[in-house]
């Protein structure tokens, strides 16, 4: 199986790769629908069964219509119920969806995505999802539905905005999730929401006729309160630099020199006991140089990379786990992308830029 976020398959998903993460986000800050209100966007979601519209031992419908109200906006609204054969576990819920698409001449490509929902849902839809920890290859690992929505108001958005000029890519992007528990289901759980923020710029030019340098910049902002006082908060700032430089090499070859620094801040405070899943205020440094070759073969566009990675990172607090090494990598690809400079990937992975 190939994960969504890792297409070059090696020990770190693309979203936390050096370089290559300046392109790629996190599934947090995807927009995207979940129908059956398991907290997971139903495209990531995967498992080992058929993708039909309902599981085994489970029945239901769903009623819907839509309509472009305005050239580039759709609205649509629906009802929809689930329920198990064999069981007394329900699901209902009545939602509406707009959506706003517009590309601007001079002005920049623009998104939004709201979905509001009505939700009572007791079903417990458990699946197998993808899961890579550092320094593993990932495998698929049980993941059991929180059951947020009993009875719920559910409101999602996703705003995005994309302007290109030239050499200038810039982004932004922000989502929002929120969680309103009612009556019954407020004695259980919390109200809960998640917050994400991502703003960043590459400017790609050249000195000569042969170097090209890439300055990029990348900030994240995300805050998560959750629906149980026994989980962890979260609050983060993330602000990531890099610079590369691609010098040719022959016709088909070239390499490439790159520094990337990342600055990250937790708000919240050091908890004790320590969870395994909080990270402590660090500073990243990482030096990379690599050497490419391209060449085709039947068709197929064959690329081979060889090269050194040097990581580093200090802790402000926790400072035993200070990390330290040196990696060297030999890769090989074989696929069908058009030529890409300096880490930047072809457009791909659904409702996001």
């Amino acid at each position: 199986m190939l994960s969504d976020f890792n297409e070059n398959s090696n020990l770190t998903p693309d979203y936390e790769e050096p370089f290559l993460r300046h392109y790629i986000d996190p599934p947090d800050f995807l927009f995207g629908v979940d129908m059956n209100h398991n907290t997971v966007v139903d495209r990531f979601e995967n498992d080992d069964e058929a993708d039909y519209p309902y599981r085994k031992g489970h029945r239901g419908w769903n009623v819907y219509g839509g309509a472009e109200i305005y050239p580039g906006i759709n609205l649509t609204v629906g009802r929809n119920r689930e329920w198990l054969i064999a069981g007394e576990e329900r699901s209902t819920a009545i939602y509406a969806l707009l959506s706003a698409v517009r590309d601007i001449s001079r002005t920049g490509k623009f998104e939004a995505f709201h979905m509001i929902k009505s939700v009572e849902d007791n079903i417990a839809d458990n699946l197998l999802q993808w899961v890579q920890r550092p320094g593993s290859i990932g495998g698929l690992q049980p993941f059991d539905d929180p059951l947020l929505t009993g009875n719920t108001l559910v409101n999602q958005s996703f705003v995005g905005y994309k302007y290109t000029r030239g050499n200038l890519t810039f982004v932004n992007k922000f989502r929002l999730d929120h969680f309103k528990q009612r009556d019954d289901a407020a004695d259980r759980l919390r109200d809960s929401a998640f917050y994400g923020v991502i703003n960043k710029a590459d400017y790609p030019f050249s000195i000569g006729r042969n170097i090209t340098l890439i300055p990029r910049w990348k900030n994240m902002w995300r805050k998560r309160t959750q629906p149980r006082a026994v989980q962890l908060d979260i609050n983060e700032l993330s602000e990531i630099f890099s610079l590369s430089a691609v010098f040719p090499v022959l016709t088909r070859s070239r390499v490439e020199v790159g520094v990337e620094a990342i600055i990250f801040r937790n708000a919240v405070a050091i908890p004790d006991p320590l969870p395994p899943e909080y990270i402590d205020d660090f500073i990243g440094r990482v030096f990379t140089v690599q050497y490419t070759n391209r060449v085709q073969y039947q068709g197929y566009s064959v690329t081979s990379n060889v090269g050194f990675q040097v990581n580093d990172i200090n802790f402000a607090n926790l400072t035993d786990q200070d990390v330290s090494n040196t990696i060297a990598f030999i890769e090989l690809y074989a696929g069908l992308e058009e030529e890409r400079l300096g880490g930047r990937p072809a457009e791909r992975r659904g409702w996001s830029f």
